[in-house]
C-alpha cells in the first residue's frame, strides 16, 4: 500500500493492489501495466519511469505530481 499525498502532504489517493482509491477508500482508478484506467475503463495516463504521459505521449510530468493529475 502507498498513500498519495498532494503538494501539502494532505493525503489524496492510496494505492492497494492494482487500484488507487480516494482518502475515503472508493475505488477511483486502475494500474494495469503501464496505464492507469479510470473506474469505466478509460485509458487516462501512462507511466513510463518516472513520468506520466497522456494517452497522446505528451509528457504531463513526474510520478510525484500524480496527485494533483487525479485530481484535475
Amino acid at each position: 500500500m502507498a498513500d498519495i499525498k498532494n503538494r501539502y502532504g494532505e493525503l489524496v489517493y492510496r494505492i492497494e493492489g492494482d487500484r488507487i482509491n480516494d482518502k475515503y477508500g472508493d475505488w477511483k482508478y486502475t494500474i494495469s501495466g503501464d496505464r492507469i484506467i479510470d473506474r469505466y475503463g478509460e485509458w487516462k495516463y501512462n507511466i513510463n519511469g518516472d513520468y506520466l504521459y497522456d494517452t497522446s505521449g505528451n509528457r504531463l510530468g513526474e510520478l510525484r505530481d500524480l496527485a494533483e493529475l487525479l485530481e484535475s
